[in-house]
């Protein structure tokens, strides 16, 4: 027995850097996609209407270009997928608004005594807000909220079990 928590301890001490994950661009981009994408489920019903409509986009408060761009992409199939018709500015029958209210992640590293309780955890929030106007009178026609949020955890117990992953 006192060999079995000897090796457990020598374990312990010998692991950290192994398998931990420190580096979270490529899990930050995974969550803030599913995120989009939850908060595009809002949109969908709204969209049903119009169909068969020429529709043009402005998308404005997004910190970065690639953000602007995955979220535009997105946006663009969905739009395809529900039959309408993404044109420029001079055809269009409703211009569509998108304003990024909240967009990020955060992310929270929970350490006791390292060897003990290791554990990393990043969220992802989406808030747009969306506008439709009619093109010829300039008035909404509508406007709604599409929000969404994912989440990603990592933690590890006595430094050598783990790691435990969770994901929504």
């Amino acid at each position: 027995m006192n060999k079995l928590v000897f090796a457990l301890l020598i374990a312990c001490l010998f692991n950290f850097g192994c398998a931990h994950t420190y580096q979270f661009g490529a899990i930050d981009q995974n969550i803030q996609s599913k995120s989009v994408e939850k908060s595009f489920s809002d949109l969908k019903l709204q969209l049903n209407t119009l169909k068969g409509k020429k529709v043009a986009i402005k998308m404005s408060g997004f910190e970065t270009e690639n953000t602007k761009d995955m979220i535009s992409q997105k946006l663009i199939a969905l739009l395809r997928e529900r039959e309408i018709e993404v044109v420029q500015d001079n055809s269009a029958d409703l211009e569509m608004v998108v304003i990024a209210e909240v967009f990020g992640t955060v992310g929270v590293k929970d350490k006791l005594f390292e060897f003990l309780y290791d554990s990393s955890i990043r969220a992802a929030k989406t808030k747009l807000q969306v506008y439709f106007y009619d093109t010829a009178t300039k008035k909404n026609v509508y406007s709604t909220y599409a929000t969404g949020s994912s989440a990603w955890s990592e933690t590890y117990l006595l430094g050598i079990f783990g790691p435990i992953v969770g994901e929504n």
